[in-house]
């Protein structure tokens, strides 16, 4: 489950409030959460040359211009070290294009969340969003981390990237009753990384964020 608890429980146990983190916060705990992170980090210029011989075609020739040199063949020796840094050069330099092309797509297409810092409603890239963070929603919304709904009016957000329904799940803010523990969350209580808002607005405590939320738990897996 997201949150077995209250908006209150949830607020102390993330140690957060109504109003947001403070900027210095939220930048402390951005820090933490990248630590060792390099699912979407890009490799370096160095990291890219160095895995092309990993290729085992690459590492036969290797094998065999070493036989070659301890023969004394120089010349079949210097033919395939030619094949062999062609070979890595032109796999690099596509290799290289390609991260480039994509880090740029990204770039353009990063989205951005309206976030409460120090009680102010401020936009922001949707990949700065940490655990704790009160963001606001509206439609059209891409929601950057899963999390407990504290106010919702008109509520219905598309998840069916992460179930398969076709149709908005309509979405309320947490209600306790007299019949249902507050130690149980309801369903319609959380929102998702991933899913989209159709309409209505709301603000939302952010829970988990990255790899730890249940869209991050579902690439980790396909990727596994």
């Amino acid at each position: 489950m997201l949150l077995a608890a209250t908006p209150e429980a949830a607020f102390d146990r993330l140690q957060s409030s109504p109003e947001g983190l403070s900027g210095a916060e939220a930048s402390r705990r951005l820090a933490q959460s990248r630590k060792g992170a390099s699912l979407h980090a890009r490799d370096s210029d160095l990291r890219l040359f160095l895995r092309q011989f990993r290729s085992p075609l690459v590492l036969l020739l290797l094998v065999a211009m070493s036989i070659s040199a301890s023969l004394g063949d120089r010349l079949d020796a210097l033919i395939v070290f030619g094949v062999i840094a062609m070979s890595t050069l032109m796999g690099f330099w596509q290799e290289r294009r390609a991260a480039h092309a994509l880090a740029a797509l990204l770039e353009v297409s990063q989205t951005h969340s309206t976030v409460l810092r120090n009680g102010n409603a401020v936009e922001l890239p949707s990949d700065r969003v940490v655990a704790g963070d009160v963001i606001l929603l509206n439609a059209g919304d891409a929601i950057p981390g899963d999390g407990l709904l504290l106010e919702a009016r008109d509520l219905f957000i598309d998840e069916s990237e992460l179930t398969g329904e076709s149709y908005p799940a309509e979405k309320e803010a947490f209600i306790t009753t007299g019949e249902q523990s507050p130690e149980v969350p309801q369903p319609n209580v959380c929102v998702y990384e991933g899913t989209h808002v159709i309409s209505g607005t709301a603000r939302v405590l952010v829970a988990k964020t990255g790899s730890e939320t249940e869209l991050g738990k579902i690439g980790e897996h396909l990727q596994s």
